[in-house]
């Protein structure tokens, strides 16, 4: 299978970084600074955890076609039972099941004389879900969650019908947990039509339709409302244990469990409002799940189809927030005033990044960004990824207790060769 290739590295933390290089801060700090790349299963908000919805390989029951996406308006008024029919009628076809298989090495001494005693087998690594959102020249497009596919050494999408046909990698997007797989449309029957998310409104009703638990419960259908708009989450993208990145979402009481990421939420007309992502998994929380909004869907699957990923501007810093550093060391280590108690401290700059050539430094502490306030890292993040490749924007800084003001050129991540 051809599957695009991926700069796994976290826009903030990850390059090279040699022991002359590390600045006091660094050193007193310790691991603050580190990353680690894994597979985002688990989250962390608020210190509950955030489950992703694919399904695990084996499970306990204890637990209109077009050449770009199409909107339309929300749902009707009305909420009756022949109602969610017409609507679960209107889309389930477009919704598939996703399977991802990875590679596995192990010992088969029954053909040892053919292979070496080695055989190497793919093996299912989780199913999750999928909708079909556009057909054109022959293929159809699916969109599904990254974390669904993530390390996927070969995909396989199972159509309404049972049908179980090949998909390709077209492209993914790892802080947003979406990706974009492309699939013959020979046996495709239904596209789904993607709603305005800016129109939703709290209390409307949502119909979830996905696979929880694996294609085995493939199109199961799960009906509540939407409890929030604009519901922040904030989230591990690089399983550090420490949240890097807030998603703006639509929180829903429809039940979703595992395999039903990368599913549906839909309105009463059957339209997509959202990609369903995660849940809050505790013993002690019900009805908790959420979604991705359509808008931001169409957004991102459309550069995806593109380009294969999304380019995002690079600052080429590792970052810590104040708060996480005691306050005698603000004022002995950062030399900063008393009444400054917000904002990110640089540890260390990556040469020839739009840091570097901006002339920031390590101990440099950032607290404003283009006169906004920034309180931590996950601000300077959202902040730093409104911009475009290109643009200049003005850093407030506080360097050796002095506020500066610096312009700095947004560019692209540089390749490691380049550092």
């Amino acid at each position: 299978m051809n599957q695009t290739k991926h700069n796994k590295t976290n826009p903030f933390f990850s390059f090279k970084n040699s022991e002359h290089t590390r600045p006091l801060l660094y050193g007193l700090i310790g691991g603050a600074f580190g990353t680690t790349i894994a597979s985002v299963l688990l989250l962390q908000y608020n210190h509950t955890p955030i489950q992703h919805n694919t399904s695990p390989t084996t499970t306990q029951l204890t637990q209109t076609s077009g050449t770009k996406p199409t909107h339309a308006s929300t749902n009707s008024n009305s909420n009756s039972d022949s109602d969610v029919t017409k609507a679960v009628n209107n889309v389930q076809d477009a919704v598939v099941s996703v399977v991802n298989y990875q590679q596995s090495s192990s010992r088969d001494n029954s053909f040892s004389w053919l292979q070496n005693n080695q055989s190497n087998a793919l093996t299912k690594a989780g199913e999750g879900s999928g909708v079909i959102y556009k057909t054109e020249q022959g293929n159809s497009y699916i969109v599904t969650n990254n974390h669904v596919i993530e390390g996927a050494d070969e995909i396989n999408v199972i159509l309404k019908d049972g049908t179980t046909v090949p998909a390709e990698l077209v492209g993914a997007d790892k802080l947003t947990d979406l990706a974009v797989l492309k699939i013959s449309s020979e046996k495709v029957q239904k596209v789904a039509t993607f709603a305005d998310s800016d129109t939703v409104q709290v209390g409307q009703t949502a119909l979830a339709i996905g696979s929880p638990l694996g294609s085995k419960y493939a199109s199961t259908v799960t009906k509540g409302i939407i409890s929030a708009v604009n519901r922040s989450v904030e989230v591990d993208t690089n399983n550090d244990n420490k949240a890097d990145w807030a998603m703006t979402t639509f929180q829903t009481d429809a039940a979703i469990n595992p395999g039903n990421s990368g599913g549906a939420l839909v309105d009463l007309n059957g339209n997509v409002i959202g990609i369903n992502s995660m849940k809050i998994a505790s013993t002690s929380v019900e009805g908790i799940g959420f979604a991705i909004p359509s808008n931001q869907v169409v957004n991102i699957i459309n550069t995806l189809e593109k380009e294969g990923k999304i380019t995002r501007p690079y600052l080429g810093v590792s970052l810590v927030d104040l708060s996480a550093i005691s306050a005698s060391q603000h004022k002995t280590l950062l030399g900063l005033p008393n009444d400054v108690t917000q904002g990110v401290a640089i540890g260390y700059v990556q040469t020839h990044s739009s840091a570097d050539q901006a002339g920031l430094k390590a101990n440099d502490v950032i607290v404003s960004w283009n006169d906004k306030p920034v309180t931590d890292s996950i601000t300077l993040r959202q902040y730093l990824y409104e911009q475009k490749i290109g643009d200049t924007v003005t850093v407030g800084v506080y360097r050796n207790g002095t506020l500066q003001k610096v312009m700095m050129t947004m560019s692209a991540q540089i390749q490691d060769n380049q550092s």
